[in-house]
């Protein structure tokens, strides 16, 4: 691996750990650490990585590019989910959004209610807990490096008694998830909020987002809106499917093919 593959690999692993000491990053590469002072320096007169009080992280050069990456991206995704998300809220009746991944939490490009639901879902939020949500979970199900969820003291955030803390428990979870092909959440966020989540592909049958409902326990966590939710989420990832080629969110996720 000559200079500039050293420097690609060392940026790749400051984006995989958000913020990674120069040992960390020797040991991931197996390079010595001089080595890895070499390139940082060098990443750093190019603004692709920064130093700080607990580590490298990425440059603002380097989150510019996948802040342009990101967007144009999430325009396409946008696109070709929203005639079927509009759908989905006629059909169901309650609150749709359409979800993506975004660092360590959820983010909604898209969300559709009726004046009547903003008090059965608020207060909305931007962005998300992974481990509370829905859209959340299901993400996290088909994420490569879903142990970013676990916290170094052993417990995650709780929100109300319902949310799971337990990383064990919110791994059978995720398992649980893998096995149906769909999330729920009961109460884990806000009290007497429930949602459910289905998992959008794209052509390379890689999770780039998720369609989620949410609003009363007793309507959303009906079978019939899971099975309408899934069906949502696929006739979206066929639209993914079709534009072959096209570039797609820089956090995707894997999925698994199945039997």
């Amino acid at each position: 691996m000559g200079q500039l593959g050293r420097a690609v690999a060392v940026l790749d692993v400051v984006a995989d750990l958000e913020t990674a000491s120069a040992s960390e990053i020797g040991r991931r590469l197996g390079l010595a650490k001089s080595t890895v002072h070499r390139l940082l320096n060098v990443l750093q007169v190019h603004d692709l990585v920064s130093r700080g009080e607990s580590g490298y992280r990425l440059g603002g050069r380097a989150v510019g590019w996948v802040d342009r990456g990101q967007t144009m991206s999430m325009a396409r995704l946008r696109s070709a989910a929203l005639p079927h998300l509009v759908e989905l809220h006629r059909r169901a009746g309650v609150a749709v959004a359409l979800a993506a991944p975004s660092r360590e939490a959820v983010a909604y490009p898209e969300r559709l209610y009726d004046r009547s639901q903003l008090s059965e879902i608020a207060p909305l939020l931007s962005r998300s807990p992974l481990h509370a949500t829905a859209t959340g979970k299901m993400l996290l199900a088909f994420d490569p490096v879903a142990g970013r969820c676990h916290p170094a003291e052993g417990r995650l955030p709780a929100y109300t008694a319902a949310t799971i803390t337990s990383p064990e428990l919110l791994d059978r979870e995720l398992g649980r998830i893998r096995e149906a092909g769909f999330a729920t959440c009961r109460g884990e966020l806000f009290p007497g909020v429930s949602a459910v989540a289905a998992p959008i592909c794209d052509h390379r049958r890689r999770v780039v987002a998720a369609v989620g409902l949410a609003g009363p326990s007793d309507r959303v966590l009906h079978p019939g809106l899971a099975r309408l939710v899934r069906v949502t989420a696929a006739a979206i990832t066929s639209v993914l499917r079709s534009t072959q080629g096209e570039p797609t969110l820089l956090s995707a996720l894997v999925l698994p093919q199945r039997a």
